[in-house]
């Protein structure tokens, strides 16, 4: 349903039920203001009737009926007198009340002819001869139906009146829904008309109330964001197309110029170990960009209770055999029993670069150490550091700094580490470590 459609739908429910709640109003006075018509009526004829009715030798009688007389009123109206034990003495019209009625007071009973009012009141009446007084209930009756017409000329009314307010209040409703919603209209064509080349198209706020303007705000906000992203994307697509270029380039020159002619076995050994190199960077690199993609990913990880002390030996196995190769003095130290909340396989693809990094930086006979404690993980080395100037670059991806000169690497490393180390809501920072080279300190959430 569309929001017109419900907007006209609404304001023909509210009309509906407004009307309807006025017409059960006035309904309801309206047989209020009925009865109380009928029963001060009642009232007056009844008195009338009472001054009309004398007792002569014990009988009741009423005055004449000319048109002068005290009773012309209560011509067309039924009326009885009875003895206060109930037992009829006198009677006009036709009574259709079978029922008990109280003494006095008005009461509505229903009959085969529909409903009456019923007025009823004690009375002496006059008395001839020297007749003892005695006292009767007189009781005047009037259809209800006679006055039932004026209600059902109210009800008739409200029912035209409440079909004429529903179609102007449609009518109504539609046009302030296009008045209102031109606005919103003009933003959704302007919104379909962006693709993604045209990153840098923003919706006009011009003209717009406060509401769809901030609305229209908040659109091109989370546009400059994805255009940001689209660029950031572009430049990293790039760049990962150009690092990879350049080993992958490296193994078909370096196969093509091996099979140029024939070869001593040494020869090609010589070629194959340096195609395996450069396959080795290529598969470094694919390494990287598929940890990143993971770290980037917003779906959520499995956070299970880690060993850190297990995690931390079998990293070190790991790269055992890549530090006795440069004589480096690895070390791991973690409290006993410490445990870390977290997904072991980020952890294992943090730790891998870090210490990938540390290894790949540090010289021959140097120290690497690898520190745990219940917040903190450090990775210090003995190589050159990274300058001050530097701390947030080596950050970047394909970054490499002045300390990465003569030594393979795609300048993923530390990108990883703050990739996977942003996902689980941890800092990373970078300090001058005690060994004299840099410390890479990752900070986890308390």
């Amino acid at each position: 349903m569309t929001l017109r459609l419900k907007l006209m739908v609404f304001v023909a429910g509210l009309l509906a039920l407004v009307l309807t709640g006025l017409g059960l109003v006035v309904s309801g006075g309206m047989k209020r203001w009925t009865l109380e018509v009928v029963d001060a009526e009642l009232s007056r004829r009844a008195l009338a009737l009472a001054d009309s009715i004398h007792q002569e030798h014990g009988r009741l009688e009423r005055a004449g009926d000319d048109d002068d007389g005290p009773t012309v009123t209560a011509r067309g109206w039924p009326f009885r007198v009875e003895r206060e034990g109930g037992a009829v003495v006198l009677q006009e019209g036709r009574w259709h009340v079978e029922e008990s009625l109280p003494s006095s007071g008005a009461t509505t009973v229903s009959t085969k002819k529909g409903p009456l009012r019923v007025w009823s009141m004690t009375f002496a009446p006059r008395v001839e001869h020297h007749d003892e007084a005695e006292r009767y209930v007189l009781r005047v009756a009037a259809p209800l139906e006679a006055f039932s017409g004026l209600a059902d000329r109210v009800w008739l009314g409200l029912l035209l009146a409440l079909g004429v307010a529903i179609l102007l209040g449609v009518a109504g409703a539609a046009v302030l829904a296009q008045v209102f919603l031109a606005p919103l209209h003009r933003l959704t064509t302007s919104a379909r008309t962006l693709d993604a080349t045209s990153t840098s198209a923003r919706l006009d706020v011009g003209g717009l109330d406060p509401d769809l303007k901030s609305l229209a705000e908040a659109f091109n906000g989370v546009l400059a964001r994805l255009a940001a992203a689209f660029e950031t994307q572009r430049a990293f697509t790039a760049r990962a197309s150009h690092a990879l270029r350049t080993p992958l380039a490296a193994v078909l020159s370096q196969a093509e110029v091996a099979l140029r002619r024939e070869r001593s076995a040494q020869e090609y050994k010589t070629a194959l170990d340096d195609i395996a190199g450069s396959a080795r960077d290529s598969a470094k690199l694919v390494d990287g960009l598929l940890a990143l993609s993971r770290a980037d990913a917003t779906a959520p990880v499995e956070r299970t209770k880690v060993d850190v002390n297990e995690l931390l030996a079998e990293v070190k196995r790991l790269f055992d055999a890549r530090a006795q190769a440069k004589s480096v003095d690895l070390g791991v130290i973690a409290p006993p029993g410490l445990e870390w909340l977290a997904s072991r396989t980020r952890l294992r693809e943090l730790l891998d670069a870090l210490l990938d990094n540390a290894l790949t930086y540090t010289p021959e006979h140097g120290v690497v150490r690898v520190e745990a404690t219940a917040t903190t993980l450090e990775v210090r080395d003995s190589g050159p550091g990274i300058p001050a100037s530097e701390r947030e670059q080596v950050f970047e991806r394909f970054f490499r700094g002045s300390g990465a000169q003569g030594t393979s690497g795609s300048g993923l490393g530390l990108a990883v580490v703050k990739a996977i180390a942003e996902a689980d809501g941890a800092t990373v920072s970078i300090d001058t470590a005690p060994e004299g080279g840099a410390c890479v300190r990752v900070r986890f959430a308390s």
